[in-house]
């Protein structure tokens, strides 16, 4: 019976690329994710561990090796058939989630948020000058990420997005994005940035987070997951052997989640510069953060048991990406003012008084 469960499982894996089965889970899994992901936690959990090894029963049948080979073979055909270009980088990833439900997934996400911080009371209201900062630099860098001119790589889900900032009170160093275009950012991480060169380091961290947009790193991971529930469950019906969770985290999505990070720096780095924010600003976002880490002894964390990469390597990275991030700020044509208009429309841009 468990064998003829998991022989319809995998059975569906690219009947119609996952209409009904696949979304239908996603909503859950995705509220989970991404609320371990706002707190750092990087764990996933969809396959429970069985009791036993099954009795490896000769290492299958040839009927079924088979049949795992046909498997294979059109889940492999699913995989190439719904490969996208990463804008700015070039990468190629999957996608089976449809824009829509990505989409939607993130606006319940971000509401219920929302409620939350709203009912505890640590909601700022939007005239809040914090609030007014976040949004005054995330619309600007959302209105040019949105803006497809001589970008290559798939852009089709910016279109028409709604982009909505949240802050919430609270002593965390953190900022976050849900799918959709809905930020969330914390005033412990603003307190961290207060300062002279406030300005273009929330720029920074506004474009790392409307990066993870711009790449689709939700639906990537959504995508990620489901698969790896399907390849895991393929192995127990061959072998007979369950692999666990949380190794199949250390070893697969651990080492994807530092790869998008690293991607978003480098992406977000350059949709700041095209909406006239100094790119070199986000080594002294990481260098303030890998401090802070430091004192709360967040640096003695493994870095294979990481969801982020060392501090060390992200500062090498963004110095690394700022000679074409600095290209695309001249071509902007930002020199003329090192205040990047602001001054004109706003005055002389200074640390946020509470």
């Amino acid at each position: 019976m468990l064998r003829r469960r998991a022989t319809q499982a995998l059975s569906g894996i690219w009947r119609d690329q996952f209409p009904t089965s696949f979304t239908a889970t996603l909503t859950a899994q995705a509220y989970r994710q991404i609320r371990r992901q706002s707190t750092r936690a990087g764990e996933y959990q969809h396959f429970n561990t069985r009791s036993s090894f099954g009795g490896y029963e000769g290492l299958a049948s040839r009927r079924t090796l088979s049949w795992a080979s046909l498997a294979a073979g059109g889940s492999f055909v699913v995989w190439v058939s719904n490969r996208e270009e990463v804008p700015y980088t070039g990468r190629m990833h999957c996608i089976l989630v449809p824009t829509s439900i990505e989409q939607s997934i993130g606006e319940t996400t971000f509401q219920q948020i929302r409620s939350e911080a709203k009912s505890q009371g640590s909601l700022l209201p939007e005239h809040h000058p914090y609030v007014k900062l976040i949004k005054r630099i995330g619309t600007r860098i959302a209105q040019k990420a949105s803006d497809d001119t001589g970008v290559s790589g798939h852009m089709n889900h910016m279109k028409g997005l709604k982009w909505e900032f949240a802050v919430i009170d609270s002593d965390q160093v953190n900022a976050f994005v849900v799918p959709g275009g809905k930020v969330v950012v914390y005033t412990g991480l603003l307190k961290l940035l207060q300062g002279p060169a406030m300005e273009t380091q929330v720029a920074a961290v506004l474009g790392h987070e409307i990066a993870h947009v711009v790449a689709r790193h939700a639906a990537e991971r959504m995508t990620q997951s489901e698969v790896a529930d399907l390849v895991r469950t393929a192995v127990y019906i061959v072998v007979g052997i369950p692999i666990p969770a949380g190794a199949a985290a250390a070893v697969f999505f651990l080492p994807h989640s530092r790869r998008s990070e690293t991607e978003a720096d480098s992406i977000g780095m350059r949709l700041a510069a095209k909406a006239c924010y100094d790119p070199s600003a986000a080594a002294a976002v990481f260098q303030k953060l890998g401090a802070e880490e430091a004192k709360a002894r967040g640096a003695q964390i493994p870095r294979f048991l990481r969801t982020h990469p060392l501090t060390e390597e992200r500062i090498r990275n963004v110095r690394e990406q700022l000679p074409a991030a600095s290209i695309i700020f001249d071509a902007a044509d930002c020199q003329s003012s090192r205040r990047y208009m602001l001054d004109s429309m706003f005055g002389p841009q200074v640390a946020v008084q509470l």
